[in-house]
């Protein structure tokens, strides 16, 4: 059948099967105010299975239709993100709300969640789109174009739903309105979702629609890293998500911003990386970058694990300059250290206090101009996102990787170190000045902690202010501030300074041969941790003014039983040799050399698990008695006792004797170059073999005796040799000088 040449004034029962051959240069004078009075009487084009669903998810439907109150197109499953495309000619404006399109998957109600997912109408009295989307915890949520479309015009309508900037709205390829909810979580996916042209609720719109295209494949891309977004110069706009990145802990991010005024009022949003929402959760900014209220100067906060808001505040005097091109950089790396550069200078240095970066994160947003916040006034372009390797794990002999460290500006991070339960550690320092206030020159952390947490400080040097003496700090399990100050280091000499861990515990400080200080606390070690972090000039003190040039880990070193001490060293008080396993019975010599008389007891060796009186006390201890020569030794038994044997005969200074001491099944002896000046032969109940047994010459217990020591030894292997000699306990000789 041809069509009519002239249209007629009602529109015929059946339509015709093709438009006119020759549409009219102007609309009709008198449109028709309505569609067909009787539906057509074959389904709709979109095919159905039984069930009444669309046959494929993602349908493209290409007649032109007519919306009708309640026509119901079939039922599909939709997804979280998706594209809805259709075009559409109004024919009509009518005074109400008119319905051209709704998915929803309750019919029992115009408004709830799933209800308008998405949904369109005309505005009362105008041809305005007015789309609805719901999200999982708010219903009617959308935007309005702000122009109408053209009666008897076809416009091609394009909505998406996505992460981000959850509703757009398109005119013929241009943006008509956005909407950001403040719910950030998309509908979930929903089966056997309605598809209605003209739902339950409205009046139908006026208007022939045509090429219903719904796709649930997201818009955004997968931005692979190192490439260059915008590598012209874009607005900046609020709630601009650009797609998705898989963020890395340590990174380099950089781009060219241009601010051409200011937002008097509340921060600005420049760019902003997040697993999906403002702030506090993790990675909710990694990184974020704002301007402060009323200014130009960049706000940048990254994220750690325990901290999500931290990061820098640039000063005044580094404030963007409006309608100027702007390089910005900033790197993140272990630490964690947040640098930020602007046109290649450094503007600051900032180092969390907390420790550890956010991970590895797949699929964040990345934003320019975030939803949350009024966006900048400017441009952005050239956006590069470069992951960073995380920093090789240094080598515990040699920590600081052959290089010389020279401290006094930024904290120094080396990186990760297993620590020992005991340990020693040396480092070599020359200190180059002196700093006002407390500063650090080494700091090793089990939990990333200042001060904060046991393990905090395994060890930690610093230099006490107006001063180059140092504390220096050796945590213990219960204790994090166990510690000792030294003397003065030198200016501009270097120095090996060498901490040690003991069991026991006691922990012991030498600048190079030398003890400052051995401390014997009442706690227990900090037992071995993986992954302890260690600074060179930490992130919560001023650096040392100070050069390191090397820097070396390990276990406390084990006593050689056959050369505890091997050269003739002078008796320290408080001087701490080590520790070693003893024995039930033993053999133990030395080689003296008494240099001159103290007026009370002087001591001469002394092992001892901790005390000085109490259970396992003395195993054993020599002294010298007040103002005299004469020695006297005393074991403790295995309750407690002291065994007390004073010795009668007088050394003579300056001459060097061979000290035996004997302790078996039939007594104690001490021999002096063979022969026996305390001899006790009666069986006792002996300490058994014991552990981590510590050795003083001479014990912080008492004052040293002005005496040399050399040749140490202990065994548990006695000879019969070892038991001869001539006698003399009861000499009576008088005192030497």
């Amino acid at each position: 059948m041809d069509p009519t040449q002239d249209p007629t004034k009602e529109p015929t029962i059946a339509p015709t099967q093709r438009p006119t051959g020759y549409p009219t240069t102007e609309p009709t004078n008198e449109p028709t105010p309505y569609p067909t009075r009787e539906p057509t009487p074959f389904p709709t084009a979109i095919p159905t299975t039984k069930e009444g669903y669309v046959n494929v998810k993602d349908f493209t439907l290409g007649k032109l239709l007519v919306p009708e109150k309640g026509l119901l197109l079939g039922k599909i499953d939709t997804s979280q993100e998706f594209t809805l495309s259709f075009d559409i000619i109004p024919t009509q404006v009518k005074a109400g709300w008119t319905s051209i399109i709704r998915f929803s998957s309750g019919d029992s109600k115009d408004i709830g969640v799933g209800t308008r997912a998405p949904a369109l109408w005309f505005s009362p009295g105008t041809t305005n789109l007015f789309a609805r989307m719901d999200t999982n915890t708010e219903a009617d949520r959308g935007c309005t174009s702000a122009n109408p479309l053209p009666l008897f015009v076809k416009s091609h309508v394009k909505m998406t739903v996505q992460e981000g900037i959850m509703i757009k709205l398109f005119v013929d390829g241009k943006e008509a309105c956005r909407f950001n909810p403040r719910s950030h979580q998309l509908l979930f996916a929903k089966k056997g979702v309605k598809v209605y042209l003209g739902d339950k609720f409205y009046s139908p719109a006026q208007a022939q629609v045509s090429n219903i295209s719904y796709s649930s494949h997201p818009n955004l891309p997968l931005i692979p890293h190192g490439i260059s977004l915008a590598d012209k110069m874009v607005p900046i706009r609020k709630g601009e998500l650009l797609g998705y990145m898989d963020t890395t802990s340590s990174f380099k991010l950089s781009f060219d911003v241009q601010i051409d005024s200011i937002v008097d009022s509340g921060f600005a949003s420049i760019l902003h990386l997040t697993l999906g929402v403002d702030n506090g959760a993790l990675g909710s900014r990694i990184p974020g970058v704002w301007l402060k209220p009323g200014t130009t100067q960049l706000h940048i906060r990254s994220g750690t694990t325990m901290e999500h808001d931290v990061g820098c505040d640039i000063h005044a005097d580094h404030a963007l300059e409006l309608g100027k091109k702007h390089t910005i950089v900033f790197i993140v790396t272990e630490g964690p250290t947040h640098v930020v550069k602007i046109d290649g200078s450094k503007v600051c240095h900032f180092n969390p206090k907390s420790n550890d970066l956010v991970p590895n994160s797949p699929a964040t947003q990345l934003w320019v101009g975030d939803k949350w916040y009024t966006s900048a006034v400017g441009k952005i372009g050239s956006i590069i996102y470069e992951p960073l390797p995380l920093m090789p794990r240094p080598s515990p002999s040699d920590l600081t990787s052959g290089k010389t460290l020279v401290l006094g500006g930024d904290p120094i991070y080396l990186g990760y170190l297993d620590t020992f339960e005991t340990y020693e550690m040396t480092t070599h320092v020359k200190l180059t000045g002196i700093v006002q206030g407390w500063s650090n020159l080494l700091h090793v952390t089990a939990k990333g902690t200042n001060f904060e947490k046991p393990g905090s400080r395994i060890p930690g040097i610093w230099v006490i202010p107006h001063s180059t003496r140092l504390q220096v700090i050796m945590g213990s399990k219960n204790m994090i501030n166990n510690g000792c100050a030294t003397k003065a280091l030198p200016i501009n000499k270097t120095v090996a300074i060498t901490m040690r861990a003991y069991p026991g515990p006691v922990y012991t400080v030498h600048f190079d041969d030398e003890q400052q200080c051995a401390i014997t606390p009442k706690c227990q070690l900090f037992p071995a941790h993986n992954n302890s972090r260690v600074w060179v000039a930490d992130k919560w003190h001023h650096a040392s003014k100070a050069e390191v040039v090397l820097m070396k880990y390990g276990p406390a070193p084990v006593l050689n039983k056959n050369s505890i001490i091997s050269s003739a060293r002078k008796l320290q008080r408080g001087y701490f040799v080590g520790v070693i396993n003893t024995t039930k019975e033993f053999h133990m010599s030395f080689k003296l050399t008494p240099r001159g008389k103290v007026k009370g007891w002087s001591n001469i060796i002394h092992l001892t698990e901790r005390n000085n009186k109490g259970l396992k006390s003395r195993l054993p201890a020599v002294f010298f008695q007040p103002d005299k020569l004469r020695l006297t030794l005393v074991v403790t038994d295995k309750n407690g006792k002291q065994l007390r044997k004073d010795s009668k005969f007088n050394l003579k200074k300056d001459q060097t004797y061979l000290v035996d001491i004997v302790v078996g099944k039939l007594g104690l002896a001490m021999r002096l170059d063979k022969k026996y000046i305390i001899a006790k032969h009666k069986a006792f109940n002996r300490v058994p073999a014991t552990k981590n047994i510590k050795i003083w010459a001479s014990n912080p217990f008492a004052g040293a005796a002005n005496a040399e020591i050399s040749d140490l030894t202990y065994t548990r292997e006695i000879k019969p040799e070892d038991l001869t000699g001539e006698d003399l306990t009861g000499s009576n000789k008088k005192d030497s000088d």
